[in-house]
């Protein structure tokens, strides 16, 4: 077994919106990625649970407030709800996601 550093994981991850998996466990996976701007509207055909490891992101939805998050703090979005990450500033969320998730990308 190896030990998980994730401070040593994020200096990996050098391409915004492109998530460096953390590890697998059954069929979820765990990906630390860097959001550093906004990230287009999609939609997923499962659930999502964001945590911020470092800096604050912002959750935008289609319908409905955008929602902050600080480091330490979490959000899960259902199944099929039109979102987008971004942040103004560098920042790093864990994600939380089934390994077969698919995106469906929004027009607009």
């Amino acid at each position: 077994m190896k030990k998980v550093v994730l401070d040593e994981l994020a200096k990996k991850v050098v391409k915004k919106f492109s998530p460096l998996r953390v590890a697998k466990v059954e069929n979820c996976s765990l990906s630390l990625a860097l959001i550093d701007g906004a990230y287009p509207y999609h939609r997923h055909n499962g659930d999502e649970f964001f945590v911020v490891f470092k800096g604050e992101i912002t959750i935008d939805f289609q319908e409905g407030d955008p929602v902050v998050l600080k480091e330490g703090e979490g959000l899960l979005v259902q199944e099929g709800t039109i979102h987008r990450s971004r942040s103004q500033k560098k920042a790093y969320a864990l994600v939380f996601e089934a390994v077969d998730l698919s995106y469906n990308m929004e027009e607009g």
